[in-house]
């Protein structure tokens, strides 16, 4: 009875410091496909990727989260990160993205497209900021001291 407790507890102990195999959204499965391929190239190789999320209907439930908690913990730590949203704040899709690149740079890119102008119409900025910090009581990312760059900086 004792061994059987025992090898319970240390099963118990093993799988509950195993790391976390969270499936986020992958860039380009929704949303933008060109926005994902410029930020898989921002952010590099190693990057880890904190999700895509579509935050578009309150009633349907994402694991945003979780990803906002995967990119403040890899910020934390120094590693390279993606995470990105697509909301619809009024009449167009809302496309941002926050990512800490291999090179060491804080990007927050925003790529805003109307709809209905067969892709015509939009409008994109990026600003490279000193740091991040992390909002956990709202889960937002603030850029400290950022600076509005060229895409064509990239």
């Amino acid at each position: 009875m004792m061994k059987t407790l025992l090898l319970g507890l240390i099963c118990f102990l093993l799988t509950s410091c195993q790391k976390s195999n969270v499936k986020f959204p992958e860039w380009g499965s929704s949303g933008d496909v060109g926005f994902a391929m410029n930020i898989n190239q921002l952010a590099g190789e190693k990057a880890i990727n904190c999700g895509f999320f579509e935050l578009l209907h309150r009633s349907k439930p994402t694991n945003y989260s979780d990803g906002f908690q995967c990119a403040m913990k890899a910020y934390k730590k120094g590693l390279p990160f993606k995470l990105g949203t697509l909301t619809i704040p009024i009449d167009s899709y809302s496309y941002e993205a926050f990512l800490y690149s291999e090179g060491g740079r804080f990007l927050e890119v925003n790529f805003d497209a109307q709809e209905g102008f067969n892709g015509n119409h939009y409008l994109l900025w990026t600003n490279q900021c000193e740091a991040f910090e992390f909002d956990s009581n709202k889960k937002q990312i603030l850029g400290i001291n950022c600076e509005k760059i060229s895409e064509y900086s990239w």
